[in-house]
């Protein structure tokens, strides 16, 4: 680094790990001008600090790069924090109680909306329908989302205002043909068209996730948005109201929008970067629609759906690698990845020299034939371990989807790595806390899931940033890297058995103290 930057604030009496670090090393860190000065001794660092440089004793604390969330709804998630918040809720007859103290607040004709539902948790093992709904409610129109998205439930009154048509994929109906509330996939989407916040709302929602975000340690995303949420984000940037690091990822449908904004976006700076298109191949394994070659467990006549058929898939990601740009395309079920696979194999054999670092994401059940053949075309997976801490335990979703045998082959992030795919991972906001995910890669039910704490955190960090194409700048504690730092208040520990007791003390973007925990920040 140029000794012409003198470091204004200076970290002592730390412990450091950054990837490539087997344990952590007692040193500190100088930063100066948002980038880390120098990395040494305490003695070192404080010579590189100006006359009224702030010198910060962590006590022994341990300093890791700041975390990336390498997939993340961030922006949409805020609006959507006004709404009945239904995660941890263990009964249909909780939601329903939730929903009938609203519905009492609530002015007719005024929607009734909620997310974070978890049937997987209930006692029933069902979905919710309209008529849950309807004993809730009454006639005020009500629409719940699941806690995985890809599913939503509502009651008669709102379906009377939706008038979704008959024959959209995703309406179920009873034996007598009639909706049952149940929404998924397409017939979702039409419903939540009728929800979707305005440009003003994500703006104004943002400070509150920004606030979850620092809270958390996370210094970047990678976040999903639609073609308002470009607009909020590039709203927020002229502002100079970020503070995170953004990599946007437009969802596919905008391949012509951004082809005219390529080269000339705004998406180009250090705090604001166009990413990867996102892209669907199937949905969840909550909704039942995540593409499966073999039935699910609890529904023999069920194997998912794919999105895209009869070669549209390969078209749509012929056009975009043609197009120069990177994709990131969810897939779940192993049928789905296969069909990702297929459709990178296609386009890549036109574009041999399109070094994009396409994604997939979630990647939950690749088979070692499909591992192979993301480790020959360069296939980054980006998956979220906090899906195992909510699912995978014993007698959890995932068993109940698809029986012991393929629970155990799920999320396999230990075969992953041996197989020398560059991991990185995300929290999909189901959800957010790097933490968390840790406890899904360290320490989950199934040997095949577990990887080493060195190796779960590159996953939040370099891995994270090399995704993103992002790794000469950030994921790492090195002389001249962006200053985007997570201190940890927690005793290391490479079992990962002392995870559950680490808590964020302190968070640093771009050289700036963003957060401090009001319970352990001290000097």
């Amino acid at each position: 680094m140029s000794d012409s930057v003198d470091a204004n604030l200076v970290f002592v009496n730390a412990l450091l790990w950054s990837p490539g670090f087997e344990k952590p090393r007692r040193g500190a860190i100088a930063v100066g001008g948002g980038r880390i000065v120098r990395v040494g001794s305490d003695a070192r660092c404080e010579a590189e600090a100006a006359r009224n440089a702030r010198v910060i004793n962590v006590h022994g604390h341990l300093i890791l790069p700041g975390f990336i969330d390498a997939h993340a709804h961030l922006l949409h998630t805020g609006p959507r924090m006004e709404w009945l918040q239904l995660q941890g809720i263990s009964s249909m007859a909780g939601v329903q109680v939730v929903v009938a103290r609203k519905a009492r607040e609530t002015k007719r004709r005024v929607w009734i909306l909620g997310r974070g539902w978890d049937e997987s948790t209930w006692p029933e093992r069902r979905y919710p329908t309209k008529h849950d709904l309807d004993e809730a409610a009454g006639d005020k129109p009500v629409l719940l989302r699941r806690v995985d998205g890809h599913m939503c439930v509502v009651n008669t009154a709102a379906l009377r205002i939706l008038r979704i048509p008959k024959n959209t994929p995703g309406l179920e109906v009873d034996a007598a043909g009639q909706p049952t509330g149940i929404l998924k996939e397409a017939a979702a989407e039409l419903a939540g068209m009728r929800t979707k916040p305005t440009i003003a709302q994500l703006v104004n929602s943002f400070p509150r996730m920004l606030r979850l975000a620092h809270s958390l340690g996370i210094s970047s995303i990678h976040d999903v948005v639609d073609e308002r949420g470009l607009q909020a984000y590039g709203r927020l940037a002229r502002r100079g109201g970020l503070g995170l690091r953004v990599s946007v990822m437009p969802e596919i449908d905008l391949l012509p929008l951004m082809k005219t904004r390529k080269g000339k976006s705004g998406f180009d700076g250090e705090w604001l970067r166009l990413g990867a298109l996102k892209a669907y191949s199937d949905g969840s394994l909550g909704a039942r629609t995540a593409a499966l070659h073999e039935p699910y467990a609890d529904a023999l006549t069920e194997r998912g759906q794919l999105m895209y058929s009869g070669g549209k898939l390969e078209k749509v990601v012929g056009r975009a690698v043609r197009s120069g740009f990177q994709l990131a395309i969810h897939a779940i079920g192993d049928r789905a990845i296969d069909a990702v696979i297929d459709a990178y194999e296609a386009a890549l054999g036109e574009e041999p020299e399109n070094n994009r670092r396409h994604r997939i994401e979630h990647f939950e059940l690749p088979s070692e034939e499909a591992l192979e053949r993301c480790r020959s075309l360069g296939i980054v997976p980006v998956m979220q371990p906090n899906f195992v801490v909510n699912w995978s335990q014993p007698g959890g979703l995932y068993d109940a989807r698809l029986g012991p045998e393929r629970t155990r082959r799920n999320n396999p992030h230990r075969l992953i790595l041996k197989k020398g795919l560059r991991l990185a991972f995300g929290s999909d906001g189901m959800p957010y806390g790097p933490l968390l995910g840790l406890h899904g890669a360290v320490t989950p039910p199934h040997p095949g899931q577990r990887i080493s704490l060195q190796e779960a955190l590159e996953a939040y960090t370099l891995a994270g940033a090399f995704a993103s194409f992002d790794e000469k700048e950030k994921g790492s504690l090195a002389e001249g890297r962006l200053a985007d730092l997570a201190v940890v208040d927690g005793a290391w520990d490479g079992g990962g058995r002392n995870l559950s007791h680490w808590m964020i003390a302190t968070t640093i973007v771009g050289g700036r103290i963003v957060y401090r925990s009001p319970a352990i920040a001290r000097e």
